[in-house]
């Protein structure tokens, strides 16, 4: 009984460590488009990013299967700094270049977030 408790620990730790290149990808995804629905870029109007939130999903997973790729990034994502990215990405202004730039090439780098 005592290392059926063990394996089910093992695995619950295991389940907890930092996402897969696939599940970064989404997760990144799905966090930088709500930045363009937050920021009034996802829809119809003059100036959109994308016409709907499928098409932004699909061209950021596109995106960051480039930015992230597979071979460097796969079982080598860096947990904590995946997470930065994610916050970074929640929290970047709106219309202000400098913060998308930096968010996108520091704090969501390859080099940052596939450093695991």
């Amino acid at each position: 009984m005592k290392a059926g408790w063990l394996a089910v620990a093992a695995w619950a730790l295991a389940a907890c460590g930092p996402p897969s290149q696939v599940d970064a990808v989404n997760q990144g995804a799905s966090h930088g488009c709500a930045f363009y629905q937050r920021c009034g870029l996802i829809g119809s109007q003059s100036g959109a990013a994308y016409p709907d939130q499928d098409h932004c999903m699909i061209s950021l997973q596109g995106q960051l299967n480039s930015y992230w790729p597979v071979a460097q990034c796969n079982n080598h994502i860096n947990g904590s700094a995946f997470n930065a990215c994610l916050t970074a990405m929640d929290n970047t202004a709106c219309n202000n270049a400098a913060d998308f730039l930096n968010t996108v090439l520091n704090k969501c780098g390859e080099s940052t977030v596939c450093s695991g």
